[in-house]
């Protein structure tokens, strides 16, 4: 079997990526009472743990701008790479043409490792992801993430395609057709977006304890099988 060498953007071929969704969070609207996860001592316990990558959740820019320098100083200190998010540049709105000044603001944090760019897009985004993929890329180059991360199969045909306001607003009407499968899901995005890697999320546990969803196994080869393909890891 041949074995293809690949690095995750921000990080060396040696390290496997691990990584975390919910990066240490800030004080929250629907939690008053909770205090700024955003601090020394949990950074260093993350760090800690394995984890060497974090996709920033609830301290987005550009309203959280405090929280996410701060965020981007102690990833940096344990080096752990951030993923941040920025409404500025948000797959639902237009791409602001000084793009490349926002992202260069941000690149010079040692901690910086990309965007979180998009969670379970509808397929009528692809072509709005590609865009903005290119344009994340051309401003700061390819040494760092775009991240996107796609539905599972167990996704409703809705879900996938996208909903009839959804092809309204991307402005792409033509992937929603009818029996869109969870493959025909995968192969658009691995066509349109051509993304350097694959991720996907699939919720096994869901109900109570033991209970488990039927088809992991089933996605895990499907997505194997994808992206043997197209020559890419997941």
């Amino acid at each position: 079997m041949k074995l293809k060498k690949y690095a995750f953007p921000g990080l060396t071929e040696d390290e496997m990526p691990i990584g975390g969704y919910v990066s240490p969070t800030p004080v929250h609207p629907l939690a008053p009472g909770r205090k700024s996860q955003i601090t020394d001592r949990v950074y260093r316990q993350v760090k800690e743990s394995g984890i060497n990558f974090l996709c920033a959740t609830y301290e987005i820019l550009p309203q959280g701008e405090q929280d996410v320098r701060a965020s981007l100083e102690l990833a940096g200190k344990y080096g752990i790479k951030m993923l941040i998010r920025d409404d500025r540049f948000f797959y639902r709105n237009p791409i602001p043409e000084n793009y490349q000044q926002i992202a260069e603001e941000w690149k010079k944090y040692p901690g910086y490792g990309g965007i979180h760019a998009c969670d379970e897009p509808a397929a009528c985004w692809y072509p709005k992801l590609r865009e903005m993929k290119e344009v994340f890329q051309k401003a700061v180059g390819k040494s760092f993430c775009c991240y996107i991360n796609l539905f599972p199969m167990y996704a409703d045909e809705k879900q996938l395609a996208g909903g009839e306001k959804d092809r309204i607003n991307s402005g792409n009407q033509m992937v929603g057709c009818d029996h869109y499968t969870y493959e025909n899901y995968i192969d658009d995005y691995l066509r349109i977006v051509q993304p350097e890697y694959l991720s996907y999320d699939y919720y096994p546990m869901q109900g109570d304890f033991p209970e488990m969803m039927a088809d992991p196994l089933v996605q895990l080869d499907t997505i194997r099988r994808k992206t043997v393909e197209a020559g890419i890891p997941f």
